[in-house]
């Protein structure tokens, strides 16, 4: 009998649990194991007092580089921010790894893991190529089914829950494929205090720490990796723009398609909500504005949904050229792309002076 099978208490879906469709997978997953232990909040709310919004560009070797827009330590400033204890379990042995989640298994407790979604079956049909990679993927894991050796799990948008074999599982916990983002296992494992914070006391610190983030020129040894962050990431994507031109046709297109998901409009993009997160962004200044009665913070959530489509239009421009255009046309909208990150390198740096300097 393999170890997947030995189940102890249960089978079949965890009672209680709950998963409510999202847009992006890390705060739609912990959204999802939050609600199951009493705390109950939208994904928007989960994202932004995560501090989840960022800007970093990520040329490192043997990678396709692209520009990104969310902080990778969000859960941990999510639970500091919330005063809820975590600890991120991680190990490369596959045993290890599974004997852990067995144990939140048994003990009916949804777990928010990381898995490389290249190995996920229903997410083939999505994916931007047959051998694309990324390991950083964040699903709740929320019941056995020891007649089919299947776990059920909820991710991101899919309204139902999936069955996963142990296979795709294993393979998905245990890839190294994406050698920078490989999960290891990776399982959020939560302590809650006995009541959340009032929001009124903790959103000055948010939003200030936001801030810091996207002025953030990140450490000498970081940039000598080729991870660039905060503002003068966008001086760099600019810049590297020319070189991008130097990429066979197959190359540059596919590289823009990718480039155009990473940020994302509403309808298309790789689990950002469109607008590099800023929309989802907007859509927790809104809801914290209302609960907090604070116009400020609803002018904030403007200016952000604003600049959200600042950005979208940026990746409706990379799609452009993704779809195969005249060299010169290519050019040319390289160069618009050009011209529309350096104003919106601006409007950056002016919302993260706001943000910086918030007080409520």
């Amino acid at each position: 009998m393999s170890e997947i099978q030995k189940i102890d208490k249960f089978d079949g879906v965890i009672e209680g649990f709950k998963h409510e469709p999202g847009v992006h997978c890390t705060s739609s997953a912990v959204r999802d194991v939050f609600e199951f232990h009493g705390w109950k909040m939208s994904e928007a709310l989960i994202f932004g007092l995560g501090s989840g919004m960022t800007l970093a560009y990520l040329k490192i070797p043997k990678m396709i580089p692209f520009f990104g827009g969310r902080n990778k330590d969000f859960v941990a400033d999510l639970c500091s921010s919330l005063s809820v204890s975590l600890n991120e379990f991680k190990s490369k042995n596959e045993t290890e790894g599974w004997r852990r989640l067995k144990r939140h298994l048994n003990e009916k407790t949804p777990s928010a893991i990381e898995i490389d979604m290249g190995y996920l079956n229903y997410q083939k049909s999505s994916l931007p190529s047959d051998d694309f990679h990324f390991g950083g993927h964040t699903i709740a894991i929320c019941g056995f089914n020891s007649k089919q050796n299947t776990v059920f799990v909820a991710d991101t948008n899919f309204s139902q829950l999936l069955e996963v074999t142990y296979d795709e599982l294993s393979k998905g916990r245990n890839s190294t494929i994406d050698r920078f983002m490989a999960p290891n296992n990776l399982i959020y494992e939560f302590d809650f205090p006995v009541k959340m914070p009032e929001l009124s006391t903790i959103i000055e610190d948010v939003l200030h720490r936001t801030g810091k983030y996207l002025t953030s020129k990140g450490g000498r040894m970081l940039r000598i990796m080729g991870i660039h962050s905060g503002t003068t990431a966008i001086d760099v994507l600019i810049k590297d723009l020319d070189r991008w031109l130097k990429q066979s046709d197959e190359k540059l297109q596919f590289r823009c398609m990718q480039q155009a998901g990473f940020i994302g409009t509403k309808e298309h993009n790789y689990g950002t909500g469109g607008g590099l997160f800023r929309y989802l962004f907007a859509e927790f200044l809104e809801e914290i504005s209302i609960k907090l009665n604070n116009e400020l913070l609803h002018q904030l959530a403007s200016f952000y949904e604003k600049l959200g489509r600042k950005w979208e239009i940026c990746a409706e421009s990379f799609t452009h050229i993704g779809g195969g255009l005249e060299k010169d046309e290519t050019k040319r909208t390289l160069n618009d792309i050009k011209i529309d990150l350096s104003e919106i390198r601006k409007l950056e740096e002016e919302g993260a002076n706001k943000l910086l300097n918030f007080v409520i």
